[in-house]
């Protein structure tokens, strides 16, 4: 086999070469997710990651002639070779070149030159990947329960002017404003569900025994 050279540096995108930014020391050092190795984003060139294609990956038959033709299984590279001699050819140079990338979703896995992430080769990016998906998940849930925090003063707010516009009792209005009050006890706490109100500090359970019934909310389960 043929040995195969890395393509030069001269070869990448002039726009991305030998630029630094600002504070580049301080630069985050992020893992490729292709080739498993470590790098900076400012030095993160055309051709930084190079993979090799594995022509041990080779299927195909030779056809009754000298030569073997067939694919490299790796990444679906046409490949032959002839059956005594050092002769090859393959349809690309490399099995993939080209920059890194820290997301998974954007690389295409095989059996021979790129494989995932192991525990005992990449445990720290794992270690990484993993807290950035519980950061993640974390602000949906936030997101979510201030959404819904939002639909819930909605509510009470067109119920009050829909009692209002229908001429509503003194009495109805006060157990709304009541409920009103729990329920900002309820999806605004601080120090420990007291919250201040216009006519001083009540908690929650106080504005229930205020009521005059149970008020209740029926928060989703997060």
């Amino acid at each position: 086999m043929s040995e195969k050279k890395r393509p030069s540096e001269s070869s990448s995108n002039s726009s991305s070469s030998g630029k630094k930014i600002k504070g580049d020391d301080m630069e985050k050092t992020l893992h490729c997710m292709r080739c498993h190795q470590t790098y900076k984003q400012s030095e993160n060139l055309n051709n930084a990651c190079v993979i090799e294609h594995d022509t041990e990956s080779f299927e195909g038959s030779r056809n009754g002639t000298n030569y073997y033709t067939g694919y490299l299984q790796c990444c679906g590279a046409f490949h032959k070779f002839h059956r005594h001699t050092s002769e090859e050819e393959t349809e690309t140079e490399f099995c993939y070149s080209g920059p890194h990338t820290s997301a998974a979703d954007e690389v295409k896995y095989n059996n021979w030159t790129v494989t995932t992430c192991t525990r005992e080769r990449c445990g720290e990016s794992l270690k990484q990947i993993a807290e950035a998906s519980k950061t993640k998940a974390k602000e949906l849930k936030k997101s979510k329960k201030e959404n819904w925090k939002r639909q819930q003063r909605d509510k009470w707010a067109k119920k009050k002017q829909t009692l209002i516009d229908n001429n509503a009792s003194e009495s109805a209005l006060r157990r709304l404003a009541r409920e009103e009050k729990a329920l900002r006890c309820y999806i605004e706490p601080t120090n420990d569900t007291i919250i201040s109100s216009d006519d001083g500090f009540c908690s929650y359970e106080d504005i229930l025994d205020m009521s005059d019934s149970s008020i209740t909310f029926e928060e989703p389960a997060w």
